[in-house]
């Protein structure tokens, strides 16, 4: 009778540890189905972000540009434009950007997207840093 106790026990402990994997298995599975269909959202957004700021960012960087009067920041715009500025460029035309933003009421929507804009790009240079660094 003990042993056919016992062997109920045993069978009703792994029963349930076997339960237990199996359901770990399938929310897995739903895990790693969600986790795909995020990174697609993500991929989706931002290609529709790049596109967005394709169209817009050489026309702001137009507005924004004041030659001969600042060649310094003019020049960063077109670095801006190419999308070649270093995070110390950028840097830099943020500070410019926001030292001009108070003295522009005509252009502000311009000054706005363009620091966005910037902001994203120094934020990504960082990252780019980071990753080199923690590679090294």
């Amino acid at each position: 009778a003990i042993l056919v106790s016992i062997t109920g026990l045993l069978y009703q402990y792994f029963g349930v540890i076997l339960k237990i994997r199996e359901d770990m298995g399938k929310d897995k599975e739903s895990i790693s189905k969600d986790i795909g269909e995020i990174k697609s959202k993500i991929s989706s957004l931002e290609t529709k972000t790049e596109l967005f700021w394709r169209c817009i960012e050489g026309k702001v960087v137009d507005m924004l540009k004041t030659y001969p009067t600042n060649i310094d920041k003019d020049v960063l715009l077109d670095k801006f434009k190419e999308n070649s500025l270093t995070i110390e460029e950028a840097e830099r035309l943020r500070t410019a950007l926001n030292c001009e933003i108070q003295n522009s009421q005509d252009k502000q929507l311009a000054y706005i997207l363009a620091l966005a804009r910037l902001e994203q790009i120094i934020y990504d240079l960082r990252n780019k840093i980071d990753k080199a660094n923690n590679r090294a």
